[in-house]
């Protein structure tokens, strides 16, 4: 969406540019984990049904009155929190509701989960593009500071972008409509694990536990690497191979490839080691962002360093989700904080395009990325999980007396 929503804004003003929109990333990410927080209080006073769907509705008419918006920094904010609501509102309650009604395979049940979200730009990014440029016009090359070229379309192209984003609210109402009537509203409160009484840390608590911090990093430099891709694949694209319909196609085939990729890591966390798991994901995708840049001008290579490293990034937060629950079965509050740290992750992508990437271009940024994937991997392969054991141990015991 993003050469098609700065394209717009473009012509309304000439010194827009495509970087400027990838801060839409940062204030959604920064929104969601706000109020991803403030979810997970509201679900100790309301049912997390209620709470999802009521959230997920309204930020849905919040996107549709964005695209009335001129100022391209109103849209930017108004589209970035409305987004970041409805990603917060559906996210961790829904979490909630599966491993309340399914306390086992949590790794296979959150892969499922997590695949629903790979399947949204999949489905809505060739929806959107389709609608806005139907014709596959080509985008034309301007100058960015005299530094690097971007692509603009035409406003053949650019003027569909308000409609086109009504449409899209409109698809996505109707999907949300059928999703929250297939769930189950009854919350088995029996379950001992999920009894928010029994927290055993507190907040201060948690700020000492290293454990914390590390999850916390090792999903800040998982993260920082998928996020840059998923925005800028796009772009890079437009620069080197310029077909419109083409580059949103592979687009569209890597997220839905990356639904079997959840569902595949899901699976394997089950089974395997998550040390080993998670560290060779990392070292793998970050052999793919070292050398993406030699394949730029190849459709083939492109296509493929595309789809494998979204397919490889698939671990990334699933990981980190099942190890925090290992490590503080009795406090999974924990999970919110720990994932406070995508907002540094996908703002990211809009420092990096607006201060590194037009300094050392875009296969030197992928090279940065590569390392901070060598040190997710690092921080995963001296990660303390042993620990966990004895907590769990500790809480199969509190339960049996429970029990008793």
């Amino acid at each position: 969406m993003n050469p098609y929503i700065a394209s717009y804004y473009h012509h309304k003003d000439n010194s827009v540019e495509n970087a400027d929109f990838l801060i839409v990333v940062s204030i959604m990410d920064f929104a969601d984990c706000i109020f991803s927080v403030l979810a997970g209080y509201l679900i100790r006073i309301f049912e997390p049904f209620w709470v999802a769907s009521v959230g997920t509705f309204l930020s849905l008419i919040i996107v549709f009155c964005s695209s009335y918006i001129g100022n391209p920094i109103l849209f930017c904010w108004v589209f970035g929190l409305s987004i970041g609501l409805l990603s917060a509102n559906i996210f961790f309650p829904v979490i909630w509701i599966v491993w309340n009604q399914i306390p086992s395979n949590k790794a296979t049940s959150n892969g499922l989960l997590l695949a629903g979200l790979n399947l949204g730009p999949a489905f809505f990014g060739i929806i959107f593009t389709m609608i806005v440029n139907p014709h596959n016009y080509e985008a034309k090359t301007i100058q960015s500071n005299g530094k690097e070229d971007q692509k603009i379309f035409d406003k053949d192209v650019s003027d569909r972008v308000p409609m086109t984003i009504r449409w899209i609210v409109v698809i996505s109402f109707l999907c949300s409509f059928l999703g929250f009537a297939l769930i189950k509203r009854k919350w088995k409160s029996e379950n001992i694990e999920d009894d928010a009484t029994k927290s055993t840390m507190t907040f201060k608590d948690m700020l000492k536990n290293w454990k914390a911090w590390n999850l916390f990093f090792i999903l800040f430099f998982g993260l920082s690497s998928m996020t840059y891709i998923f925005n800028t694949y796009k772009i890079i694209g437009m620069n080197n191979i310029n077909d419109d319909h083409f580059v949103s196609f592979i687009g569209s085939l890597a997220s839905v490839l990356s639904c079997f990729g959840r569902i595949f890591f899901g699976y394997i966390l089950n089974k395997y080691l998550w040390k080993r798991v998670m560290a060779i994901s990392y070292i793998l995708e970050a052999a793919f962002f070292i050398t993406f840049g030699l394949m730029f001008d190849n459709e083939l290579f492109y296509s493929l360093y595309v789809i494998i490293m979204f397919f490889l990034s698939m671990p990334c937060f699933n990981g980190i989700m099942i190890q925090t629950d290992k490590n503080f079965p009795r406090d999974k509050w924990i999970l919110t904080y720990v994932s406070l740290s995508c907002i540094p992750a996908f703002a990211l992508p809009y420092i990096f395009e607006k201060f590194l990437t037009p300094e050392i271009g875009y296969g030197w940024t992928l090279c940065v990325l590569g390392t901070f994937q060598l040190i997710a991997a690092f921080q995963t392969i001296f990660h303390d999980v042993e620990a966990m054991k004895v907590e769990n141990e500790k809480l199969i015991e509190d339960s049996e007396e429970v029990l008793k």
